[in-house]
């Protein structure tokens, strides 16, 4: 008798200090939010169910909706993209570069050298990038140092010796991105910049471990493998081929303005809608903002006379530059790039 009450008093104090983490998550989640909102206003039932706030038994399982992924357009991956007020959830993305693999498919393209800068803006346009790492000898390709520190990208350098060959570097990018796939959970994609064929198992144990991987390779010098073991695959190529090209004109109807800013403005949040129309089915204005945040960390649209970025996205759609949708069940912005 007395060990069933002693059980029971156990499962009591249980349930309490189980109910009192929930009451606390919950806490730190509406001050994160109150904070955000700087306090002018205040949280619904709605707006707490839209943001991921769930009951008691739906928590112990665990959120039900994924991560977005990158280089999806499913319906699926468009609800869980946008909750409640239509706020988008940036995948972060972990970028590693096999950059001899690159400068030797680089040089047989005969277009000059290669550019990590095209690379890294198509990889902002998808998420948020926070790791960069590149391996090689850089001993042999000094030239390309400055480039990628301007980037930001941390380099490893691997010498060369008879002891060990570019199969050194292969394994340490391997060994990095295993120990990141483990040790940091919060990082949903990564980006392997590399047209080897050695890579081919990294990117089935990452995609193993719920990761999305995302490749990135020169035609001329990327196996059929790698490409058939990535979720997605970027040719350096079109990048290079998009970067040549002039930009296109934003349509014939578009009404002619002499505010320079406003035509800046207009360049950049096109661009950015239409890169995002190739990702997605539906592209929203929380979507463009953030997408073009990141690719342009220094855009503000009161520099462009807007008090905010729905100002923006309508002083645009008058111009003629962009049309828009408004969806009133998300109170967010459909955005769409000008039909000829």
């Amino acid at each position: 008798m007395a060990r069933k009450s002693r059980t029971a008093v156990l499962k009591r104090q249980r349930e309490a200090r189980k109910a009192e983490k929930q009451a606390a998550k919950r806490e730190k989640r509406m001050e994160r939010e109150t904070v955000e909102s700087d306090g002018s206003q205040v949280a619904t039932a709605d707006d707490l169910a839209g943001y991921g706030f769930v009951g008691d038994e739906e928590e112990e399982q665990g959120e039900s909706e994924e991560p977005p992924r990158p280089g999806t357009s499913s319906r699926a991956t468009s609800r869980s993209l946008h909750r409640g007020n239509g706020l988008a959830e940036e995948p972060r993305i972990a970028v590693f570069v096999d950059y001899e693999n690159l400068a030797i498919g680089a040089r047989n393209m005969r277009k000059g050298t290669f550019k990590i800068d095209l690379i890294l803006r198509r990889l902002l346009e998808k998420g948020r990038i926070v790791y960069k790492r590149a391996y090689c000898d850089w001993g042999k390709y000094r030239s390309a140092v400055r480039e990628f520190h301007s980037q930001g990208v941390e380099l490893v350098d691997i010498p060369q010796s008879k002891a060990s060959g570019k199969n050194s570097a292969d394994i340490h990018m391997v060994v990095d991105a295993l120990d990141l796939c483990y040790q940091k959970q919060h990082i949903d994609s990564f980006a392997l910049i590399s047209g080897d064929s050695d890579f081919s198992p990294l990117a089935k144990k990452l995609k193993e471990n719920d990761k999305f991987v995302i490749g990135c390779g020169i035609k001329s010098s990327t196996s059929d493998l790698l490409i058939g073991s990535c979720d997605e695959f970027i040719y350096y190529d079109d990048l290079a081929r998009s970067a040549e090209k002039p930009r296109k004109k934003t349509s014939k109807k578009t009404t002619k303005s002499t505010d320079p800013k406003m035509q800046e403005a207009a360049d950049r949040v096109l661009e950015i809608v239409r890169s995002l129309e190739r990702d997605y089915d539906t592209v929203w204005g929380s979507m463009v903002k953030q997408a073009t945040r990141r690719v342009f960390p220094g855009f503000n649209e009161e520099y462009y006379g807007c008090a905010s970025f729905a100002d923006l996205l309508v002083a645009l759609q008058k111009l003629g530059h962009i049309d828009l949708e408004f969806d009133e069940a998300r109170g967010n912005y459909i955005v769409r790039s000008p039909r000829p």
